[in-house]
């Protein structure tokens, strides 16, 4: 947490955290409801985003439903957003939208990357050239007098 600590204060205009984990077991969801909760206790007013991805269904470990509903009810107390990937969905998607006949990680990855590229974009709006809708970092967006967008900082950890 020093380390997370540090970083943060270099930061002329800091907007929050963002945590990608998985939530079928082992270190990832232990892990990354730890360190959430405690980027809540020191970071109360900060965002504290949660991408989590969300077992297959066929499992991969023998208690990853235990150990999801357990992460999430902890997540559910300490982020202020859960965007949740189901990993059967998004083999779907590889498998019938993006015809792919073997399915790689590299293959999900890309899905994934594209699905979170979305939420950092603002969407434009047809009523006007300069008007952009809300998203859910609308507040996290500035722009300065030429018209610029600029991101404020915002740290990524992956569990």
């Amino acid at each position: 947490m020093n380390l997370i600590q540090k970083e943060v204060e270099k930061c002329d205009s800091f907007s929050g955290f963002f945590i990608i984990m998985s939530m079928a077991g082992g270190t990832g969801s232990g892990l990354g409801a730890f360190v959430t909760q405690n980027l809540q206790d020191q970071y109360p007013n900060s965002l504290k985003m949660n991408q989590i991805i969300w077992p297959y269904g066929t499992g991969e470990v023998i208690v990853q439903n235990y150990n999801s509903i357990l992460t999430l009810s902890h997540l559910y107390r300490s982020s202020d957003a859960l965007l949740v990937h189901e990993n059967d969905a998004v083999h779907k998607i590889c498998a019938k939208l993006m015809n792919i006949k073997q399915i790689s990680f590299s293959d999900i990855n890309q899905v994934l990357a594209h699905q979170l590229g979305s939420v950092f974009q603002p969407t434009y709006s047809a009523e006007s050239s300069f008007h952009y809708r809300r998203n859910p970092l609308e507040t996290r967006f500035h722009h300065d007098q030429d018209g610029l967008h600029h991101v404020q900082s915002i740290f990524f950890f992956f569990f």
